[in-house]
């Protein structure tokens, strides 16, 4: 493949429409178990927006230079961790998520995750 000859690439299957972050999606486009890992930059302030192929949307508010691991399975966030402290930039804020029209938020900085229904925040 080379570009100008006329092969069209599909759409990422994670795709960072505000904020500065690499992201990555494992899994099915239509539903099922799939994860989403997002590695926010250094630099970047505020939420995180992602688009998943099949219509759905996550916004991420982690540390800059944090990161999150999202399990979502038919659609609906399940497991999670979000990290919301990064002590090499000093970094600290109070992390969140967003799922369609869900929001989960920590009670105070630090880093949030819910794991096998348990959610646990952690004081930085």
């Amino acid at each position: 493949w080379a570009p100008g000859d006329g092969v069209a690439l599909p759409p990422a299957p994670a795709r960072v429409t505000a904020g500065r972050a690499d992201a990555y999606w494992r899994g099915s486009d239509d539903g099922g178990t799939g994860f989403l890992t997002v590695l926010v930059q250094s630099d970047n302030e505020g939420p995180v927006e992602i688009d998943l192929r099949g219509g759905r949307r996550v916004a991420v508010t982690a540390a800059r230079g944090g990161a999150a691991l999202l399990r979502l399975v038919d659609g609906e966030l399940d497991d999670f961790l979000v990290l919301g402290g990064n002590e090499f930039l000093d970094s600290l804020t109070t992390p969140s998520l967003r799922v369609a029209d869900r929001t989960w938020t920590a009670p105070g900085p630090g880093d949030h995750a819910r794991i096998a229904g348990v959610t646990r925040s952690f004081d930085l």
